[in-house]
C-alpha cells in the first residue's frame, strides 16, 4: 500500500538513493538533511512514515524519533545505521519510539518488505512489531536460558595510559558463548535484551559475578561498565542497585558507571540526583560516545561526571578531517580545565595513539591497545 514517507540523513547520496527505491513502489517521498528540516516538514504534512539515520549532525536518530512519537505518535517510525549505540536502540525499542531498525548497508527487498509491511499493518490498524531477523528471532527464544546458566560472560577491553602505555583498567563487555554457534557478539544479541526487557537483569548478574569473584581487580586498577536506561530509571531496579553497592567490599572508587546522552533526555532532574547518589558511594560517572548528541556541553554542566569518552567517529576521522581534530583538541582542552579525564575510543593504530597523546588525551581504548578479552586471559595477563 503506498505511503507518505520522509527520509532523514545527511549524506545526500543516502536519501537520493532511497527515494529513487521507495517512489518505484509508488510511494511519496520527502526529504531532510537534519532533524530540524524534519520536524517543519512534519508540522506541515502528514507522513505516514518517518525513516531517520542515527548519526545526526544535530542529534542522535533515537532521540528525534522519540520526539516524533510523542508529536506525531500515529506516524510509523524507523531507525537506520551502518553502526549501533545499543543503549540509545535499547532504550528507543523498550520506550516503543521506533517501530524498526534497519542496518546499513541495506538491502534493498529487505527495505522494501518492511517497509511496505509496515505500511499495510497500519492501514489495517494491527499493532506493529519490532522488527528483528530470522536468526534474532531464534536467538530470543533461548536467550532466558542463556542468562540463566551464564552463557552471556564478561569480556575486558584494556583501557591504557597513552605515555608508558601502562594499564588504566577496561571497560566490560559481553559474548554470547552459544553451544552451537559459538561467540555471538554484543551487536547481535544486546537489542534482543533490551527488546524484551533484559538488560537490567543482566546488568545485576554482571556486576554480582564481578563483586564476588573479581573484586581484587577493583583493588588494583578501573572496571567500567555500562550503567542501562532501565536500571537508571526504575525506581525498583534502582534501590536494588544502591543496596547491592552497599553491601559489597568491592572498591567502589575504581568502579565507573557509563551513561550515554539519550540515558539523560527522559528525566534530568530525577538522573543528576541518581548519579549524585553514585558519587557519595565513590563511583565515577563517564559519559559515553561524547558529542554524538546536541547537548553535551550542557550536561558537563549540569552532571557529576569525571570522565568523558570520546566517539570514535572522531578518533577515526581526526587525521582526515581537520574540523574533527580541532573538536578532539578543543574538548581535550576543555575537560582538562574542568578536571574531568578523557578516554579516546577506537584508537587502532600508533599514529592515532600518538596524535592523541600530543593533543592531550591520556587515557586511550581501541584495538592498538588490546581487543576485548574473556575474564581469565585478562586476570592471566595481568596479574589479578
Amino acid at each position: 500500500m503506498p505511503g507518505s514517507i520522509l527520509l532523514v540523513d545527511d549524506e545526500v547520496a543516502i536519501t537520493q538513493s532511497l527515494k529513487r527505491m521507495l517512489k518505484n513502489d509508488g510511494h511519496s517521498v520527502f526529504t531532510a538533511n537534519s532533524t530540524n528540516n524534519a520536524m517543519q516538514i512534519l508540522a506541515n504534512q502528514d507522513m505516514d512514515m518517518v525513516i531517520s539515520d542515527q548519526r545526526m549532525p544535530q542529534e542522535q536518530g533515537c532521540i528525534f524519533l522519540t520526539e516524533v512519537k510523542h508529536r506525531f505518535p500515529e506516524t510509523i517510525r524507523m531507525l537506520m545505521s551502518g553502526y549501533c549505540d545499543f543503549a540509545a536502540l535499547s532504550t528507543a525499542v523498550n520506550d516503543a519510539s521506533i517501530d524498526h531498525f534497519i542496518q546499513k548497508p541495506w538491502e534493498n527487498n529487505q527495505v522494501k518488505g518492511v517497509v511496505n509491511s509496515a505500511l499495510e499493518q497500519r492501514s489495517r490498524k494491527i499493532p506493529i512489531k519490532p522488527f528483528f531477523t530470522n536468526r534474532q528471532h531464534e536467538l530470543a527464544q533461548e536467550l532466558p536460558a542463556a542468562l540463566d546458566d551464564k552463557h552471556i560472560q564478561l569480556y575486558f577491553q584494556p583501557i591504557c595510559h597513552a605515555d608508558n602505555k601502562q594499564l588504566f583498567g577496561a571497560e566490560i563487555l559481553s559474548r554470547w558463548h552459544h553451544t552451537e554457534q559459538g561467540i555471538i557478539t554484543a551487536e547481535t544479541f544486546i537489542p534482543i535484551i533490551g527488546h524484551k526487557g533484559l538488560l537490567g537483569s543482566l546488568f545485576k548478574q554482571q556486576l554480582q559475578e564481578l563483586f564476588l569473584e573479581l573484586g581484587d581487580l577493583l583493588k588494583i586498577m578501573h572496571l567500567s561498565i555500562n550503567l542501562p536506561p532501565s536500571v537508571l530509571h526504575n525506581d525498583a531496579n534502582w534501590e536494588e542497585l544502591l543496596m547491592l553497592l552497599r553491601e559489597t567490599q568491592s572498591n567502589l572508587d575504581h568502579l565507573i558507571f557509563e551513561i550515554t546522552e539519550t540515558e539523560l533526555i527522559f528525566d534530568l532532574d530525577t538522573t543528576l540526583h541518581r548519579l549524585s547518589e553514585l558519587r557519595e558511594l565513590g563511583v565515577k560517572i563517564a559519559l559515553d560516545d561524547f558529542c554524538t548528541g546536541f547537548s553535551s556541553l550542557n550536561y558537563l554542566r549540569q552532571l557529576p561526571v569525571n570522565i568523558i569518552k570520546l566517539d570514535k567517529a572522531f578518533t577515526s576521522s581526526m587525521n582526515q578531517n581537520f574540523r574533527s581534530s580541532s573538536i578532539l583538541w578543543s574538548l581535550i582542552e576543555l575537560a582538562a580545565e574542568l578536571g574531568i579525564d578523557v578516554i579516546a575510543e577506537g584508537v587502532e593504530s600508533e599514529e592515532q595513539a600518538y596524535q592523541l597523546e600530543f593533543m592531550g588525551c591520556k587515557l586511550q581504548q581501541g584495538y592498538w591497545h588490546g581487543k576485548p578479552m574473556p575474564k581469565q586471559t585478562f586476570c592471566d595477563r595481568h596479574g589479578a
